[in-house]
């Protein structure tokens, strides 16, 4: 039983690890570009529009064959942008306060903001942005729009057992996609894990990213018991969570120990039917003995059916009987 849990729970986690490095391999297949454009421009030393403008308009026509990019901007730190969809802002907008500017100040690296939902589009969009100097001082930020369609298919294209589902935890704990609608996005922005449902994924985000092997087993958001496995997206800081029935964990011991249970009744009854041909065998010849002694019909030995200690009582009963027969013969003829 213990074996059987072991597998089914490696099974599982290896499921959440496979959903992950997924998701990771596309995503880092996008960062990539961004850093690799990033470089390019921070190499050229040109933040003028004159030259993004026509640069990244290029690579937004030529190298967005797959449908992903929504657009490719850099945002220097006066606030112009220069966007390769051809947008253009009014300026009432201040783009380096905004999450994807400022994280990727923050940090020597790419940034990965939270999911939100397009207006314009109704799809689920992340940017990956990352910051630019020139001569030692930040000169701005590239970033990408990018539509995450390819993640979600990722998840639901995953084989689950019956009454279990996946789903992704951003680095902020947002739910980027859920089979509960009630957990879908408030003003574009994702719920979080901790404030979904009052709070039932509490123990989840505490299993989240801690060293735990175990799964953590609770009641779910529609009252089924699930196991949820987490495995995090390396390039982002993403999770994988996978909840799966503890129905479904439990129907191979379950079976198991069904069949285990329905040997032992089958072992039980052949048992107690051979002790009883046993019992039968060894006191049948007693029996025998009882009656031949209590008819006092000593003319007739009792029939002998076995070499073991029964069969040898009733041969020396018979050399008794023979005695007896004996005895009597002389008896008659002493009376005659």
């Amino acid at each position: 039983s213990r074996a059987i849990r072991s597998e089914s729970m490696d099974k599982y986690s290896l499921l959440t690890e496979v959903t992950s490095a997924k998701i990771n391999a596309w995503l880092s297949e996008q960062a990539d570009m961004v850093r690799n454009k990033a470089n390019t421009i921070e190499i050229n030393g040109n933040y003028g529009t004159d030259y993004l403008i026509p640069y990244l308009t290029s690579i937004v026509e030529n190298y967005n064959t797959g449908g992903y990019i929504y657009d490719l901007y850099f945002t220097d730190t006066g606030n112009q942008m220069s966007s390769g969809t051809g947008y253009v802002p009014d300026g009432s907008t201040d783009f380096t306060q905004r999450d994807w500017f400022t994280g990727a100040c923050e940090q020597d690296d790419l940034y990965f903001s939270t999911p939100y939902r397009d207006d314009d589009s109704g799809k689920l969009v992340i940017t990956i942005s990352e910051r630019l100097m020139k001569d030692g001082q930040l000169a701005g930020v590239l970033a990408t729009d990018i539509f995450v369609d390819t993640l979600i298919e990722i998840v639901n294209g995953q084989e689950l057992p019956d009454n279990s589902y996946l789903f992704i935890v951003d680095s902020k704990s947002g739910i980027v996609n859920h089979p509960n609608s009630a957990f879908g996005y408030v003003d574009d922005e994702p719920i979080s894990l901790i404030s979904a449902s009052g709070g039932i994924y509490g123990e989840l985000v505490s299993y989240i990213g801690s060293d735990e092997k175990e799964p953590v087993l609770m009641k779910d958001y529609d009252g089924v018991s699930r196991s949820f496995y987490a495995q995090s997206v390396d390039c982002c800081d993403w999770y994988v969570v996978a909840a799966i029935s503890s129905q479904v964990m439990n129907q191979s011991r379950i079976s198991m120990l069904g069949g285990f249970l329905a040997a032992m009744v089958i072992s039980i009854v052949v048992g107690i039917s051979i002790s009883f041909f046993i019992a039968s065998r060894m006191t049948k010849p007693i029996t025998l003995l009882s009656e031949k002694i209590a008819s006092g019909d000593f003319s007739k030995d009792v029939p002998v059916t076995s070499r073991d200690e029964i069969g040898m009582l009733a041969e020396g009963f018979n050399g008794l009987m023979g005695k007896m027969r004996t005895l009597l013969e002389i008896t008659v003829d002493s009376v005659e």
